[in-house]
């Protein structure tokens, strides 16, 4: 079991005191300890904040989920037969918002945040509704068997995300679609860029230039 951010930080100041040659081999040891504690600290203020999912939000992050879990499943079970097991294991641990954001502890200004791609939802707001979406698949059995019977995976898996997703996206206005690796809104197109990504600069064009003659 992982331990708190605080505990984790009193424990390696504490292995840094008895092993005098740590700080030789790794001088990166307290920024690490103290940039991966005020990024936790920043993780669970902003999971905290963004309780309050909109539907038609929930509805985007119900289609990532489940390209997420095709993705989780396909990494830690080479198998082609789908076990409940394997697909309950994958529910326990999908909706971390690790996998869905990393801020190098160091370099604090370095960041990902992979859940932009499903529609540009930030990632605590993905990782809050991933959690309504999987409680939500829990209370009823029928969700798991579609998720253990699966489907293909053209379109980014639109059938299983059709039928995993109709209860949360029922009634919405909300047309989902793929555009490149993403998921878009209809009308969305090319507005989900991970902000953390640098724009590249466009040159400033110079206006026509003018010789005054004396």
């Amino acid at each position: 079991m992982k331990s708190d951010p605080y505990t984790q930080a009193m424990e390696m100041s504490r292995r840094a005191k008895l092993d005098p040659n740590l700080m030789r081999n790794d001088p990166d040891h307290f920024k690490k300890m103290f940039g991966q504690l005020a990024v936790e600290q920043n993780q669970h203020k902003a999971m905290e904040e963004t309780k309050n999912v909109k539907p038609e939000d929930k509805c985007m992050v119900c289609n990532g989920v489940v390209v997420e879990f095709e993705a989780m499943l396909a990494e830690r079970h080479q198998s082609k037969k789908r076990a409940q097991l394997a697909v309950l294991e994958v529910l326990d641990d999908i909706c971390h918002l690790d996998r869905y954001e990393f801020q190098d502890p160091v370099k604090l200004n370095e960041r990902r945040e992979t859940s932009r791609k499903y529609g540009g939802i930030a990632p605590p707001v993905f990782a809050n509704g991933c959690k309504q979406v999987v409680d939500l698949w829990n209370q009823d059995d029928d969700y798991e068997t579609i998720l253990v019977k699966g489907g293909p995976s053209a379109n980014m898996h639109e059938s299983l995300r059709n039928k995993a997703c109709s209860e949360v996206c029922s009634g919405l206005d909300v047309l989902i679609k793929v555009q490149g690796d993403t998921l878009v809104r209809e009308g969305q197109e090319g507005q989900c860029a991970d902000p953390s990504k640098k724009k590249k600069k466009k040159k400033k064009e110079s206006g026509p230039t003018f010789k005054i003659n004396d």
